[in-house]
């Protein structure tokens, strides 16, 4: 049995069972169920402490109540005060679901295991079962603050990564601006030498010409013996 449906990824395999709101557990059997579960988020924090008193009374001897707890921060009406004996004790937290939460018993009508030390049994399960709304409150403070600093400590991580991530967005950014001023200067320089190699070709070809004709021939001949001459000229005057 269980006292919400509402809270996220909260299913379990039960053969039997059945699903209650807080104002139908009073049409439930006494004493007929072996586990009860309290889906204090889907209820809030105030129905889940009003309940605890109904639930208990549908458990079986020797059954446990499950109580997921409500977060503190929730701004629900103040239930009314429990019972001052609410006819289960506090056992300890557990998981269910990959959800902590807290497991209370029921020990009422169980036979005693042993009579001599009734006394002190009676006396740690009226210590177990003192301001069991009380233990939930803190655990659920307690669970509150897990949960913050766990997401304060995602924050940092996602804020550390974001840093880095901009980071290597400004160096890719620079990297690739370098890349592109290289690549206009290459494509420079790719179009001198296109430039320098379609001239020479073309001094080439006209070498060429001015060889194969008379007159080129005749004025190669001229500029050469010119530039002997010239030659001669500048060692004689030393």
């Amino acid at each position: 049995m269980t006292t919400g449906t509402t809270t996220p990824e909260f299913g379990l395999p039960f053969q039997r069972a059945t699903v209650a709101g807080p104002d139908d557990l009073d049409l439930l059997d006494r004493e007929s169920y072996d586990a009860v579960v309290i889906d204090g988020p889907a209820i809030g924090a105030g129905r889940t402490t009003e309940v605890l008193a109904p639930t208990a009374r549908c458990l079986r001897p020797g059954g446990h109540l499950v109580v997921v707890p409500a977060d503190h921060r929730d701004a629900s009406p103040p239930p009314p005060p429990p019972p001052a004996e609410l006819g289960v004790r506090w056992v300890g937290l557990a998981l269910l679901a990959e959800r902590p939460c807290a497991l209370l018993r029921k020990d009422a009508g169980l036979p005693r295991r042993q009579p001599d030390d009734a006394e002190a049994e009676a006396e740690a399960e009226a210590d177990d079962s003192a301001d069991v709304p009380g233990r939930l409150a803190t655990m659920a403070r307690t669970l509150d603050l897990a949960e913050w600093g766990q997401r304060a400590g995602r924050e940092a991580a996602l804020a550390d990564r974001a840093d880095s991530e901009s980071a290597l967005l400004r160096h890719l950014a620079r990297l690739s601006a370098d890349l592109a001023a290289e690549q206009a200067a290459r494509s420079r320089l790719e179009r001198d030498h296109a430039d320098l190699q379609r001239r020479f070709e073309t001094l080439d070809r006209q070498h060429r010409r001015l060889r194969s004709s008379k007159l080129g021939a005749l004025a190669l001949r001229y500029w050469q013996a010119r530039s002997g001459l010239r030659r001669r000229l500048r060692r004689t005057s030393r």
